[in-house]
């Protein structure tokens, strides 16, 4: 992972290959972009698919493309959590047809009725009836109308929501710049387009307080807090049931599972409640720091 973005790095992408690897499978992190112009030159490479989870990317760019665009498929989230909502449910993209189809059995069961080949397949089975004829296994992941209804309301107002988290971004990073000795925030990269699913936040080392303590505070004034999800997800309970291969240390995703926290950005937020976040968080770093301080001159 890489430190300034929380995204995949792809200086590590290589390092991991092995002569069984398949794809590549990357998050765009929070909605800030991965660096997709030298990851997809690595999957060219290697002739490798590419998987993108933009389940916090709606809107996100890179040079002027749509995070979602870029590989063999790509997955986003309509969680009541996301920049838009079907209150649950998701979005597969893909423009290569056999996954669609595949994709179109897997989501209902393992059945033939939403594809466009069904009756060919039903042909080659004439003794199942057509009606009930399931081809693979799948689940029950069929969105209903009333959540694509949702969907498509919430879709034309997807770019002034987008618009307003980065306004709130924006405000915040201008505030806090002055915190940098001991906070490090996110900024959007040249040549991409940030929509600041959350606001993330790195405590340094050196900070005269702990990520817990900042945690504590923010929660204490009323704003919610969350570590960054799942952090290092190698530490995670349930990938002892998972078997997996680790390439070096992943120091960088320890640190930002152990230092990293984000605060929440919507778009309700308003200018009030933007600028008291600001405020609890200065107020309580320049304590702290203060605190430090006075130690030191005594």
């Amino acid at each position: 992972m890489e430190l300034e973005t929380f995204n995949i790095s792809p200086d590590e992408i290589e390092k991991a290959m092995t002569p069984r690897t398949r794809a590549i499978v990357l998050a765009h992190l929070l909605g800030n972009p991965c660096e997709m112009g030298r990851i997809m030159a690595i999957a060219r490479r290697h002739d490798l698919l590419v998987i993108e989870d933009a389940c916090e990317a709606h809107g996100a760019e890179y040079r002027g493309r749509k995070a979602g665009g870029f590989g063999d498929m790509s997955t986003f989230s309509f969680f009541f959590g996301h920049h838009i909502s079907t209150i649950e449910g998701g979005m597969l993209l893909t423009d290569d047809d056999e996954c669609a189809e595949l994709a179109r059995t897997l989501r209902a069961h393992g059945w033939v009725r939403d594809r466009s080949d069904r009756d060919a397949i039903a042909r080659g089975h004439p003794q199942i009836d057509p009606r009930y004829l399931f081809v693979n296994l799948g689940y029950n992941f069929r969105p209903t109308e009333v959540q694509g209804a949702f969907g498509v309301h919430q879709l034309k107002r997807l770019e002034g929501y987008v618009e307003a988290r980065r306004e709130n971004a924006r405000y915040w990073s201008g505030q806090l710049a002055g915190l940098s000795p001991h906070l490090t925030c996110h900024s959007e990269r040249e040549g991409t387009r940030h929509v600041w699913f959350g606001y993330p936040m790195l405590v340094k080392p050196s900070a005269p307080f702990t990520r817990a303590q900042v945690m504590a505070h923010l929660e204490e004034m009323g704003v919610e807090t969350r570590p960054v999800l799942a952090g290092n997800i190698e530490e995670e309970t349930v990938m002892r049931l998972v078997p997996y291969r680790k390439v070096g240390g992943l120091a960088n995703a320890r640190f930002i599972h152990r230092n990293a926290f984000y605060i929440g950005n919507h778009q309700g937020i308003g200018s009030e409640e933007r600028e008291a976040v600001a405020d609890y968080i200065r107020d309580f770093v320049v304590s702290r720091d203060g605190m430090v301080a006075g130690k030191a001159s005594r």
